[in-house]
């Protein structure tokens, strides 16, 4: 499955917030119709081990998305999860990240960054990583709070 700029949505299914792949081939999901969803609700975008086509069970993100709202976006891939344009969440979006998402023997997803990146901007943003959540360091003074409690 893969998001990307100059293509067309097909081969996916979109129900109660989620897209899924709908078919053995390569599924597509254009950038901006993804954004459009995330203006109005949380929504989660989840590639499947019973794909084919180029990269089955893989998820790239190969466009930059963007959002503005708290809103937040999940992106579980049955593999490994391919970050290869920027996300951007401002306005306190959030971020989960899952490769591996059936926990399964067969698979050992992970996440990737190459040539992607993710930035968040404003404040109450989160980001989480196969469950780890991390925190997210905005101001000087978020960094100086973190050495209270702090002993040698």
């Amino acid at each position: 499955m893969t998001i990307c700029a100059s293509c067309t949505t097909t081969n996916l299914t979109f129900s109660t917030n989620t897209y899924t792949p709908s078919s053995t081939s390569d599924s597509y999901l254009l950038n901006t119709d993804l954004e459009t969803q995330l203006a109005t609700a949380n929504i989660t975008v989840q590639s499947s081990g019973n794909t084919g086509g180029s990269s089955p069970g893989n998820l790239n993100v190969s466009a930059p998305v963007t959002w503005s709202n708290t809103n937040t976006l999940t992106l579980s891939a049955y593999d490994n999860l391919n970050i290869n344009a920027p996300i951007t969440a401002t306005g306190g979006g959030s971020l989960a990240l899952v490769s591996n998402n059936q926990g399964g023997t067969t698979t050992t997803g992970t996440v990737n960054f190459t040539g992607g990146n993710v930035q968040f901007t404003g404040t109450g943003s989160s980001l989480t990583i196969n469950g780890n959540a991390y925190t997210l360091i905005q101001n000087q003074s978020q960094l100086q709070s973190m050495t209270s409690g702090l002993t040698r």
